[in-house]
């Protein structure tokens, strides 16, 4: 079963993400209203935009605002995509690891080419 998700793709525009068993994909958003966060929460993996760190950006979250997305869902594992080439994805995802630890958040960005095991 496939739920579509509405979020928020800048201000008075909407795209939609999905959910599909134990996975919620958003790949455009700025916002994640609370209806659709209610509908996310749960999921055991979370694939969510992430478009650089710090400089905000009208149509896409920050890498902040992900991660803070995520640990309000209480979302163990997220995929963070759609990054920019402003990324370096080694070392921020090294930074990203000490949040596992300290925690329990498993945050990565995603790479291209990527398979993940998902069981039904």
């Amino acid at each position: 079963e496939f739920v579509p998700l509405p979020v928020e793709h800048g201000e008075g525009r909407e795209a939609l993400g999905y959910r599909f068993g134990p996975v919620s994909y958003i790949s455009d958003t700025s916002n994640i209203p609370d209806s659709t966060a209610d509908l996310i929460r749960g999921s055991e993996l979370l694939i969510l935009d992430a478009l650089r760190p710090a400089r905000t950006h009208g149509t896409h979250f920050t890498l902040e605002q992900a991660v803070e997305k995520a640990r309000e869902l209480g979302i163990c594992k997220t995929l963070l995509t759609d990054a920019t080439h402003d990324i370096d994805h080694y070392s921020v995802n090294a930074e990203l690891a000490a949040l596992k630890d300290s925690e329990h958040l498993d945050i990565q960005y995603a790479y291209d080419g990527q398979c993940i095991d998902i069981q039904f």
